[in-house]
């Protein structure tokens, strides 16, 4: 079957592009349920406008995977988001552009790659990320890095796998990132068009959202560890956290 992904869950906002919410999505066990789990890119460029429209999604608990470097250097939260919320700071293993590695034929694989390494030498804090999910009980989740797509998107794969959505429709939420990266090079154009000349060449490769590097990830994951959720069981996430999880995400 073909999904197309629904462009409503993206959320507008000035300083933010990749703000998403993760609902609707379906499979044997059920209907994602709506406004309830959020991805995004980080929240430090927000104006006042979109700080408004963010607290009004009611987003309880705000999990940061970046860096202590990179949340010092891209601003934190505005403090109007942690009046009534938490932010859970639990740093992925750091993938940070390698404009090199990503040149030339090489660098057809250099997402893939990335993400294999995630997984295989980020297992710890990637526990720290499903058991903070599983203890999250009010009001709505968001997790994010700095641009909403790779350390994001691995961790929004291996949610949505959890949630036993079909992987159609988890390879599309992965891609929807395309439009988002195009705003985003649009707005370095604007503020730091230097930065956006040394990455201009390998821009498809660095900001990419392919469709074939989630899937190829998560065959990495059957293939090697019997699945996302075998995966999880084997980073110390157990049943009946993901069966919280279900009952808690799923229609």
């Amino acid at each position: 079957m073909d999904y197309t992904y629904n462009e409503t869950l993206r959320i507008n906002l000035e300083g933010s592009f990749n703000l998403r919410e993760i609902s609707g999505y379906n499979g044997p066990l059920g209907k994602i349920a709506p406004g309830l789990i959020f991805r995004s890119d980080h929240l430090g460029r927000l104006t006042e406008s979109d700080i408004e429209l963010v607290k009004g999604l009611n987003i309880k608990s705000f999990i940061d995977l970046r860096t202590d470097k990179e949340a010092t250097n891209q601003g934190t939260y505005p403090d109007e988001l942690l009046a009534e919320a938490t932010r859970h700071h639990i740093s992925m293993i750091d993938i940070s552009a390698n404009y090199e590695l990503a040149r030339g034929e090489a660098g057809k694989e250099y997402i893939y790659n990335r993400y294999v390494e995630m997984l295989t030498f980020g297992k710890d804090n990637i526990a720290r990320v499903f058991k903070t999910i599983a203890g999250h009980t009010e009001g709505a989740l968001l997790f994010h890095c700095a641009v909403g797509k790779d350390r994001t998107g691995i961790i929004a794969a291996l949610l949505l796998e959890a949630l036993s959505i079909e992987r159609l429709q988890i390879i599309a939420d992965y891609a929807a990132t395309k439009r988002a990266m195009e705003n985003f090079q649009m707005w370095l154009q604007e503020v730091a068009p230097d930065e956006l000349e040394k990455i201009r060449d390998v821009a498809p490769i660095i900001l990419g959202s392919r469709e074939e590097d989630m899937d190829r990830t998560l065959i990495f994951l059957d293939k090697n560890h019997g699945g996302a959720v075998a995966y999880l069981n084997e980073i110390g996430i157990e049943e009946a956290e993901i069966d919280v999880i279900r009952d808690r995400y799923l229609l």
